[in-house]
């Protein structure tokens, strides 16, 4: 519950009220300068229950981009269950459709704002280094997928990064868009490049 001899706002403890809170503060100071402690107080809760939400700081910065990717999780969970009967191509195929399932969860309105206002939150530095782990998360489970489908290891990685690639590709364009469109729309028909041949 809110802490009260913090001060700050009396709001609930939850994770959307320390984004908020957060944001708001990154705005304010850069993300650098704006302490978890400083966060904490701004949303009214303890430095315990601000680490009883997060694991780092950085996760503030990815709420929506982690709930899509363990929406992700369960749908590459069900694609697990029969991929050594189904051959490449149409783990492939399932793969994209399940990435353009999660993806029209997000709108026009619904890029995370710390994308948006970068230079304003000086975040740069660190959406590329918190963001690493989670590319390195989808192509671990694109990978494990395609091996048991039948793909070589090193057959599996060069696919998965290709896969990443385009789904990272299409977010780009879709934080970038003027006027934007929704997130699916950017991976509907790209291409994915795996070594020479281009698998459509």
């Amino acid at each position: 519950m809110p802490d009260a001899a913090l001060g700050g706002r009396p709001r609930s403890s939850s994770a959307a009220t320390l984004q908020e809170a957060a944001y708001e503060l990154f705005l304010e100071v850069g993300y650098d300068a704006a302490s978890a402690g400083e966060i904490a107080r701004r949303a009214g809760v303890s430095r315990s229950t601000f680490w009883g939400y997060l694991s780092a700081k950085s996760d503030l910065l990815w709420f929506d981009v982690d709930a899509a990717l363990g929406r992700l999780d369960g749908e590459l969970a069900d694609i697990m269950q029969d991929a050594a009967v189904q051959g490449v191509k149409t783990v492939l195929d399932r793969i994209r459709r399940s990435v353009s399932r999660v993806a029209r969860d997000f709108g026009p309105g619904d890029v995370p704002l710390p994308f948006i206002e970068v230079d304003n939150m000086r975040v740069a530095a660190e959406l590329r280094a918190s963001g690493f782990s989670r590319l390195g998360r989808l192509v671990d489970s694109f990978a494990r997928l395609l091996r048991a489908s039948g793909a070589s290891p090193a057959e599996a990685r060069s696919m998965a990064w290709s896969e990443a690639a385009r789904v990272i590709a299409a977010a780009e364009e879709w934080v970038a868009g003027h006027p934007r469109r929704p997130l699916g729309d950017y991976l509907v028909n790209r291409p994915c490049y795996s070594g020479t041949r281009t698998i459509r």
